[in-house]
């Protein structure tokens, strides 16, 4: 039971989307701290959903629609920012984070950040309050839902720093270096687009 869950979260987390984009691109740019705080951001709003779903979330959202369609607008709203920002920032020949408080405070920025994407993000509502919930029983026990919740944070930040690691060898570095304005401005177009989906998509 909890192979299956630890299996498919693994899988989910290593997709690509907008987190491990963003934590690539931290990585790449040298940046492997502001990578590692918005990995635990992330996993700590990861935590919250799972408590929340063992918690009776899928009956709030079934009686509260309303809800899951204001996270679903804030988390799309949220991509559309960030997007934007990183298509802006490509065009400067000062490399940017794109994120505010890059100077200043810049790990706590990167954490909150990645709270907020993880936290508003629609495919955690839809993970979380579905599938998650299946694999378990109907009425699991204390130490059973400990585990869970506790598995799903662990996996986040070992999966999450794993590729913050990866991606900031010297060499992908100093590929990232050479063409980091494209593929700021690629990766900013796809958070954009990705926003735009999740606004319209329900």
């Amino acid at each position: 039971m909890l192979l299956a869950i630890a299996g498919i979260w693994v899988v989910i987390v290593l997709t690509p989307g907008p987190l491990l984009l963003m934590t690539v691109r931290y990585a790449a740019a040298g940046r492997r701290m502001m990578a590692f705080q918005m990995a635990l951001g992330a996993a700590l709003a990861e935590v919250i959903w799972a408590a929340g779903a063992l918690m009776g979330l899928q009956a709030l959202l079934s009686a509260m629609a309303w809800v899951y369609d204001g996270l679903r607008l804030a988390g799309a709203a949220l991509l559309i920012v960030i997007g934007i920002r990183m298509i802006v920032a490509s065009f400067r020949k000062t490399p940017e984070t794109a994120l505010p408080e890059d100077m200043k405070g810049s790990n706590r920025s990167a954490w909150r950040w990645g709270f907020a994407t993880a936290f508003a993000n629609p495919n955690a509502v839809v993970f979380f309050s579905g599938l998650f919930l299946s694999i378990l029983p109907a009425h699991p026990t204390l130490g059973l839902q400990i585990a869970a919740i506790s598995l799903i944070g662990v996996l986040s930040l070992l999966c999450d720093f794993s590729v913050a690691c990866a991606f900031s060898h010297p060499l992908v570095k100093a590929a990232y270096g050479r063409a980091r304005h494209w593929i700021d401005r690629i990766a900013g177009c796809v958070l954009v687009m990705v926003g735009l989906r999740a606004a319209v998509t329900r």
